[in-house]
């Protein structure tokens, strides 16, 4: 096995696949050694490699300047070698760094504030209680902008650590001219409170400090800062719906008394879930009275309160039998007649009838639709739309009895009509036929074929997903369809009594299974043997649906088009096929290297050495680059 695959790398652009042993292969300390001089420099790329301290010295010892970013490195390493590596490649743009108190101390000594800048400093992880005092020490001595913005985004710092009170004010006030303000206003770690405001209230960024979820939001703090606070930010719809929710925010007249002027009403007004009807009263002429019927859940009594107020053509409510009474008037009966809150029964219908938006009604699904009910309201009814509804029990009697008043094409359209023969014998002459062929509706049977076969639209039925299409059935109407339409459908390449006779019938059908386009065959491995003496072999190689099984493979070995196979087919499942199957073992018995090498481009080269992977072994990687040398300093030589 290992001398095919070794043929294999042998027989491939060996520069390409040493780029890619370089990029992918997971090379032990030992192969490192070996053969790191022979490997290009995309090998700091390799996310394989478990980076150690030993291989890391190996790559630095070659002079690579960094390694990839994703590679984590171990931190006795960063600490040994902290000025000679790419810190903005290998460190700041690698998110799987956590650093710890202990590790940041140690390096502390070893590196200056521009090679500081590249850690992230956003994560630190606190063991301990003695881990804040590392902090404090750290704080101490760095300096720089970007490393003070990192510290104060940073979330895990326990600024209420309980070695003794208020820590966090005399950390904060230690290091008053370095924080970086606008991040720490930004910070929802932070014990906030009226106390730790007011003491820097003339360091935060107020913009950012007002959009601070975790700030201690509550009456008290919004009246202190009314003058401080960004009510830009506080106006914004997702920050007004949060103060609306907090339960310490009480929206009472004494706060509204002072930020009237400040806050948006027209916002606010999108948001009175927890608004009192005294303080809707009391600044009734500064709501968005449009928005405050949409959104605020008025009782009735409170109705006749803001009658005057109140947008009627936008009021959402619970209605009921005594809304519907007394402001018949003024209500908007589009929006009643389309609310699933009411059931209408017949005396609700009598008693409004003049209100009501029939045509809105008609589609509706709360009505318990009768014949005495339809009777009584005959006239009043839309056809049309009912004749599409859904929830309405359309059966043979009423459908014979209102023959003359429905829309026939809605009818045949409407998916809860079950159409059995008996309705279709009835109504013969009023459904639509081009509906009835698409069989939405209805099972079209052989027999319901053969009876309308002269009704029935067969370019629609060409297009009948439900149809089973039979040897004798294909062979009897098979004049009258759209065999493109046919071809397409997955449906057909699953009935078992599809014989021979029939592809060779249907000329146009056999045709398109060649192609590889169709993506919607339900490929099986029977459907495959009972046809191949008729399959292009070639285009079916190329069919992206397929789902090659190593039985298929095996038997069919010698007609199969490999090269377009592998590079078709490039699922997980597909590699673990071509093991099955003993790819490399049997290769050299049905191609040559050489030819097969020519299909080769450099993405499908990538693609084949993703098969051969399980194959490589520390002999394998001997081997090649032993042969890998012996041809790199002949082509040296003989420039």
């Amino acid at each position: 096995m290992e001398k095919n695959v070794i043929d294999f790398l042998k027989n491939t652009d060996i520069y390409m696949i040493t780029s890619m042993l370089a990029k992918y292969y997971p090379f032990s300390e030992s192969q490192l050694k070996k053969y790191l001089t022979l490997l290009p420099s995309i090998i700091k790329k390799n996310n394989s490699l478990k980076i150690n301290f030993e291989i890391a010295e190996i790559i630095f010892a070659n002079q690579y300047e960094f390694i990839n970013s994703k590679n984590v490195l171990p931190i006795e390493f960063i600490i040994k070698y902290c000025d000679k590596l790419n810190w903005r490649e290998a460190i700041w743009k690698n998110e799987k760094y956590v650093w710890d108190l202990d590790s940041i101390f140690r390096l502390q000594s070893r590196i200056d504030d521009y090679y500081f800048q590249y850690i992230n400093l956003e994560n630190l992880m606190f063991e301990n209680e003695y881990d804040v005092l590392k902090f404090e020490s750290i704080l101490k001595v760095i300096d720089g902008d970007y490393i003070w913005q990192g510290v104060s985004k940073c979330k895990t710092i326990p600024w209420t650590t309980n070695r003794y009170n208020n820590w966090y004010i005399d950390l904060l006030e230690e290091f008053e001219n370095k924080w970086d303000w606008k991040s720490l206003s930004q910070n929802t770690s932070l014990p906030w409170s009226i106390k730790l405001v007011s003491k820097f209230k003339n360091k935060w960024d107020w913009k950012e400090l007002s959009k601070n979820r975790q700030m201690c939001w509550s009456n008290e703090f919004i009246i202190t800062f009314k003058d401080k606070l960004y009510w830009k930010s506080i106006n914004e719809p997702q920050a007004i719906r949060y103060l609306t929710l907090n339960r310490l925010v009480d929206w009472n007249t004494e706060l509204l008394n002072n930020i009237n002027k400040e806050i948006s009403f027209y916002w606010l007004s999108r948001n009175v879930e927890n608004i009192s009807p005294e303080i809707l009263l009391n600044y009734a002429e500064k709501w968005d009275w449009k928005e405050v019927s949409l959104n605020y859940q008025f009782k009735f009594e409170e109705l006749a309160i803001f009658e005057s107020y109140i947008d009627w053509d936008n009021l959402k409510i619970k209605w009921d039998i005594n809304i519907l009474r007394k402001y018949k008037h003024k209500l908007n009966w589009k929006e009643i007649c389309s609310s699933n809150s009411i059931v209408w029964t017949e005396g609700l219908l009598t008693e409004f009838d003049n209100f009501i938006d029939w045509e809105i009604l008609s589609s509706s699904s709360n009505i318990n639709w009768r014949l005495e009910l339809i009777l009584c309201f005959e006239n009043k009814i839309k056809w049309d739309v009912l004749s599409e509804n859904f929830n309405f029990p359309w059966d043979l009697s009423l459908l014979k009895r209102f023959r003359d008043k429905v829309d026939w094409e809605r009818i045949c359209r409407n998916e809860s009509i079950v159409w059995t023969e008996e309705l279709l014998e009835e109504f013969v002459e009023n459904v639509h036929w081009e509906i009835i062929s698409l069989g939405n509706s209805i099972q079209l049977t052989p027999k319901l074929l053969e009876n309308y076969h002269d009704k029935l639209n067969w370019e629609s039925i060409s297009k009948n997903t439900t149809i089973f299409w039979s040897e004798d059935l294909l062979s009897k109407f098979g004049y009258k369809l759209n065999w493109w339409e046919l071809g397409r459908l997955s449906s057909i390449y699953d009935h078992v009594d599809i014989s021979l006779y029939t592809l060779r019938y249907c000329n146009d059908l056999t045709c398109l299974m060649f192609y590889s386009e169709l993506s919607n065959v339900k490929w099986s491995t029977e459907l495959i043997v009972k046809y191949e003496n008729y399959w292009d072999w070639e285009r079916l190689s190329d069919n992206k649906s397929i789902k090659w099984e190593s039985e298929i493979l095996i038997k069919y070995k010698d007609k199969l088009n490999w090269s377009r196979l592998i590079c078709t087919s490039k699922s997980t499942e597909f590699l673990n096929v071509l093991k099955d199957v003993n790819f490399f073992g049997d290769y050299k018995n049905r191609y040559e290297f050489e030819n097969f090498n020519s299909h080769l481009g450099s993405g499908q080269a990538i693609l084949y050495f993703n098969l051969i992977h399980p194959y490589i072994n520390d002999e394998v990687i001997d081997d090649f680059f032993e042969y890998f040398k012996k041809i790199d300093s002949e082509k040296k030589i003989s420039h």
